[in-house]
Formats: C-alpha cells, structure tokens, sequence
C-alpha cells in the first residue's frame, strides 16, 4: 500500500477522533445556561474605521446549589474570523435558580463589523475552570 495513502487514512481517522472528543464534550450539561443575548451594533454612529456597539446577556443558573467562579467572556471576531477584541465580566457566586443580566460595551477601532462569541467560566470542582460557549437561542 502507497506510504501517502496510508499516511492520509490515519491522518483522517485521527481527526475524526479529535472531533468526536470535542462534540461529545460539548454536549455536557452545564449548570449554567444563557437565555438570551441582545446585539446592538452602533451602525449609524460608528465612523468609516470603527465598529461600536453593545450586548445584553441573560445567564441563569440551573442547578439546585450556588455555582462559584463564574465568569463570562466575550471575544469579539472581525469579519476575517480573527478576535479584535476581549471583554470579561467576573460574576462570582450564582445562587441556585438566580439570574444574570450583563452588559458589554464595545468601540474597536480600524474594524468596519465584528461578530460577539461568548463564553462562560465556572469553578466544577476541577483545578482549571470549566469553560463553554454560551449560544443563546435569541438574538
């Protein structure tokens, strides 16, 4: 068998493998969710280099106990999918079924557009802090 084929089946089942990884550990069940996130692009406002705007986002936690470390994270991307831009929000503790309304605020200079990911910190009794991406069901 050609040494290239081979090298190309393996390589392809090794990534198959890293993706399954990843996908079945994103769909752990995290104790906090994000409800909704509200975008806000200053469109009209912003000049020809800049890109202004601001997010809402609604965060609740869903377990039975407080969840502490909780920190929520937002990079924003620009229109080449590079982050332009990080903004952090240092919540603490979340009481059990209580929510979270925060606000961030942006003004990112020489970028026309950015797109918002957030992500979402926890402390899940591990030495590191469990981290997620938070997609909200509404815009």
């Amino acid at each position: 068998m050609n040494k290239r084929v081979v090298f190309a089946t393996l390589l392809a089942l090794a990534t198959f493998a890293l993706t399954l990884t990843a996908w079945s550990e994103d769909k752990i069940e995290h104790p906090l969710k994000v409800l909704k996130a509200k975008l806000n692009n200053d469109a009209g406002r912003s000049s020809i280099m800049s890109s202004r705007g601001s997010m809402t986002v609604w965060l609740q936690n869903l377990a039975d106990v407080p969840v502490d470390g909780v920190k929520m994270e937002v990079i924003l991307y620009n229109d080449r999918n590079r982050p332009v831009e990080t903004l952090t929000r240092e919540i603490g503790e979340l009481d059990a079924g209580k929510k979270q309304v925060l606000t961030f605020k942006w003004d990112v200079l020489a970028e026309r557009t950015v797109k918002p990911r957030i992500f979402v910190y926890y402390n899940g009794g591990e030495p590191e802090p469990i981290k997620f991406e938070g997609d909200p069901p509404v815009w």
